[in-house]
């Protein structure tokens, strides 16, 4: 009972700085915050893990910023090898906060930085980047 009552008070806590019309949780995926502080955005991956030479898909998924985004680009490099993937890609809009990047490439192991662009409507990119391991 005292087991109870104690995940019950530390859920209604969690909770209690949550007001109505706010997500309680993320979707699934990886949070990325624009280094001006402007964006959020969550990446999910068509795989599991960042798989070595296979392709797979980006899910971007912009859940805050101050207006509609114009475009969103995701691209990823290995900075100690001062090079990106071998391929280029495309990022579409899906749906109105949902954009689709498809047929990455992390065609080397080691250590890559994935980058996600958001571009507003004044024409301004907003960069969030994130290091990611490739086994």
């Amino acid at each position: 009972m005292m087991t109870r009552t104690l995940v019950a008070l530390v859920m209604l806590a969690a909770l209690g700085g949550c007001s109505a019309g706010h997500q309680l949780a993320p979707p699934p995926g990886h949070l990325m915050r624009t280094t001006d502080g402007q964006w959020d955005v969550i990446v999910s991956s068509s795989s599991d893990t960042w798989p070595l030479n296979e392709y797979f898909d980006l899910e971007i998924r912009v859940i805050r910023g101050p207006s509609a985004p114009v475009e969103v680009r995701a691209d990823a490099g290995m900075p100690a090898h001062r090079h990106g993937m071998n391929v280029q890609v495309d990022t579409v809009r899906t749906t109105s906060d949902i954009w689709l990047t498809q047929d990455m490439l992390l065609h080397m192991p080691g250590d890559w930085v994935l980058t996600i662009d958001v571009i507003d409507t004044s024409g301004v990119l907003h960069r969030a980047t994130m290091p990611i391991v490739v086994h």
